[in-house]
C-alpha cells in the first residue's frame, strides 16, 4: 500500500503529536511515547523503530516494552536481513500475519525480539527521497488495519522520520562537540605542561614540575624519569610518589639496568603498557612498587624520551586504576613525553655546559699558578748560598723517583716553590701539578674535594665533581 497525505488527525492533534514526539531526547524515549501514542488511539499495541546503516550494512532495532527496559538491538546478519531489508529498494507500506512473518523470516520471529502478535506493518523512515529505516507497529489480536487506520500510521510515521532524523543529527552534533571540547582541553593541558617544564634547567626541578602537572591533570600517583647513567648499564632514577597527596615524596637512585622493563623500552623505542603482577619477573626496583603501594599497582606505562633519533630516557607513569590510560589519555601522554623529551635534552645540555664550565675554570687557575714555571726549572728561586745549593740538589735528586715528598718549613719560606720545582724536574711535568690547602679544608669536605663526587651523593651535591687525584692524572 503507497503512501497518502495525513489525513483527520486535526491540526491540533496533529500538532500534540508532534510536540510530544519533537520532546524526546533520544530513540528509546521516542519509541516509548509513540507505542502510548498508538495505544491510545487504539491503532496498535506496540511500536518500534528499525534504523538502517548503509555504510556498515547492519540495523538497529529500538522498542519498548511494558515494564521492562528499553530494548535496543545492533546486527548485520538477521536483523539486517528481515522486513528492513525489504522495503530499502520498494518504499511501500510492509503488512504481514503473524504465520506470514515466521513464514518468511524464522530466525527473527524465534529471536526473542517479537513476542507472538496478531498483525505486523512496517512503514519506511525517509528523509529527502532516502529510506534509512522503518517505523513497526504491532497487534496482539486478529483484528486487520483498516484503511483510515492505515493513514493514520502513516502520519505518525512521516512524524517519527522527522524526529528520528533531529535525534540523529544531534547525536552527531555532540559526538562532534565533544570530540572539539576534548581537543581544546587537550590543547590547554599541552599549553600548561610546556610553558612549565620547558623552563626548567635543573633535573630535580624538572622532575618535580613534570610529576605535579601530570598527576594534577591525570590523577596519576607514581611518576618518575629514568636516565641512562655515565656509568655503563647504570639507570639514574628521578620519583615522585604521591602517597600523600599535598606532601609527595621525591627520591633519586641509581639501579642496574639489565633485566628492567626500562631496558626493553630502550631497545624497542616504542611504549610499553603492561598490567603487573606480583608474580611477574620484575627488577627489583620495580617489584618496589608493591611495596611502596601495598600491592595495589596494576598497570605500569613507560613513554620513551626521544630526541630526534636518539633515546634520552624513559617517562615511566604507575597507576592503580587501569581506566586511566585510556587511549584518548595515552594519545595525550604521548605528545607531553615529547615536550618533556625537549626540557630533559635542555636539562641534560646544561648539566654538560656547567660540568665543562667548572673544569675550564679549575684548569684556568692552575695554568695561572704555572705560568712563571716555564722560564728555567728554578725561575722562582732566587739564591746562590751553600745552603740554598743543597736544597736545589736534593730537588734534583728526589724529582727523578716515585717516592712521597715531606717539605717542612715555616710559613713563608717557600714549600711551594720547592714543591712546583720538584714537579717541573720529574716525569710528570707535562701534566697538571694540583696543589691543596688541607689546613683551610673543613674535615667534612676533604673526602670530596679529594675523590671527587657524584651529583645527588649528599646534601647540596646538584653537579658532578672530578677530584683532585683524579685532576692530577
Amino acid at each position: 500500500m503507497s503512501y497518502t497525505p495525513m489525513s483527520d488527525l486535526g491540526q491540533q492533534g496533529l500538532f500534540d503529536i508532534t510536540r510530544t514526539l519533537l520532546q524526546q531526547p533520544d530513540l528509546a524515549s521516542l519509541c516509548e511515547a509513540l507505542s502510548q501514542l498508538v495505544k491510545r488511539s487504539a491503532l496498535a499495541d506496540n511500536a518500534a523503530i528499525v534504523l538502517w546503516q548503509a555504510q556498515t550494512q547492519r540495523a538497529s532495532y529500538y522498542a519498548s516494552r511494558e515494564k521492562d527496559t528499553p530494548i535496543k538491538y545492533e546486527d548485520e546478519t538477521v536483523l539486517a536481513h528481515g522486513p528492513v531489508r525489504s522495503i530499502l529498494s520498494r518504499p511501500d507500506t510492509l503488512h504481514c500475519s503473524y504465520e506470514e512473518f515466521c513464514e518468511t523470516w524464522p530466525q527473527l520471529a524465534t529471536g526473542g525480539l517479537y513476542p507472538k502478535f496478531g498483525h505486523y506493518c512496517l512503514m519506511p523512515l525517509a528523509a529527502e527521497g532516502h529510506i534509512f529505516g522503518g517505523c513497526e507497529f504491532i497487534r496482539y489480536d486478529d483484528r486487520p488495519w483498516s484503511e483510515k487506520e492505515f493513514n493514520r500510521l502513516q502520519t505518525f510515521t512521516q512524524i517519527v522520520s522527522v524526529v528520528t532524523e533531529q535525534i540523529q543529527s544531534r547525536v552527531v552534533n555532540n559526538v562532534d562537540y565533544e570530540l572539539l571540547c576534548r581537543e581544546r582541553d587537550n590543547f590547554r593541558i599541552l599549553v600548561a605542561i610546556t610553558n612549565a617544564v620547558l623552563s626548567r634547567l635543573d633535573m630535580d626541578e624538572l622532575v618535580s614540575e613534570v610529576a605535579k602537572e601530570i598527576h594534577y591533570y591525570f590523577d596519576i600517583d607514581d611518576i618518575s624519569i629514568v636516565l641512562r647513567s655515565h656509568r655503563k648499564n647504570k639507570l639514574n632514577i628521578y620519583s615522585t610518589h604521591y602517597l600523600d597527596k599535598q606532601h609527595p615524596a621525591h627520591e633519586q637512585s641509581e639501579v642496574d639496568e639489565a633485566g628492567t622493563l626500562t631496558e626493553r623500552v630502550f631497545k624497542s623505542k616504542e611504549m610499553l603498557l603492561i598490567n603487573l603482577h606480583e608474580r611477574d619477573d620484575l627488577a627489583p626496583y620495580e617489584r618496589m612498587l608493591f611495596n611502596t603501594w601495598g600491592n595495589q599497582i596494576q598497570t605500569l606505562c613507560l613513554l620513551p624520551l626521544m630526541s630526534g633519533d636518539t633515546m634520552l630516557g624513559v617517562l615511566k607513569l604507575a597507576q592503580c586504576e587501569e581506566k586511566v590510560f585510556t587511549t584518548t589519555n595515552l594519545n595525550l601522554l604521548r605528545q607531553i613525553a615529547e615536550r618533556v623529551a625537549i626540557a630533559v635534552d635542555n636539562a641534560l645540555a646544561y648539566q654538560e655546559i656547567h660540568r665543562l664550565k667548572e673544569r675550564l675554570v679549575d684548569e684556568n687557575l692552575a695554568l695561572t699558578e704555572q705560568l712563571n714555571n716555564v722560564d728555567s726549572e728554578f725561575g722562582e728561586i732566587i739564591g746562590r748560598s751553600e745552603a740554598m745549593y743543597s736544597v736545589l740538589k736534593q730537588v734534583e735528586m728526589v724529582a727523578q723517583s716515585d717516592s712521597t715528598v715531606l717539605i717542612l718549613g715555616e710559613t713563608g719560606t717557600g714549600k711551594e716553590l720547592i714543591a712546583r720545582a720538584i714537579h717541573n724536574l720529574s716525569g710528570r711535568n707535562n701534566r697538571r701539578m694540583v696543589k691543596m690547602n688541607c689546613a683551610a679544608m673543613p674535615a667534612g669536605l676533604l673526602e670530596s674535594d679529594l675523590f671527587g663526587h657524584e651529583r645527588g651523593a649528599f646534601t647540596g651535591a646538584s653537579a658532578q665533581r672530578i677530584g683532585r687525584f683524579e685532576t692530577g692524572g
